[in-house]
């Protein structure tokens, strides 16, 4: 994990009711970093954990320059898909178009 005091989180997010169709797409996108075209989201020790089904599945960026980490699919049939790319999105509105 990267050294940094400046460090915030956890943060968590609830599904209640999880849709018998459609999908759910999870981001991680660092805003304040927007164009920078560094490692900032994996340098500092980001991962996503998801408990899901008495399980738990850890994500963790990839290496790599952006300030927008598409980190799963999730869709009742298929359950998670892993994304793991990095890109890079200075609008906040147009994060789910990745």
């Amino acid at each position: 994990a990267g050294i940094n005091n400046d460090r915030c989180g956890p943060e968590t997010m609830t599904i209640s009711k999880v849709r018998s169709s459609g999908a759910y797409r999870y981001h991680v996108h660092a805003y304040d970093r927007s164009g920078d075209n560094t490692t900032h989201i994996a340098d500092n020790g980001t991962y996503v954990q998801v408990f899901y089904n008495d399980n738990v599945t850890t994500f963790y960026p990839p290496s790599t320059a952006g300030d927008l980490w598409s980190v799963f699919d999730f869709d009742n049939s298929s359950g998670f898909t892993p994304l793991n790319t990095m890109s890079t999105q200075s609008n906040p509105l147009n994060v789910d178009n990745h």
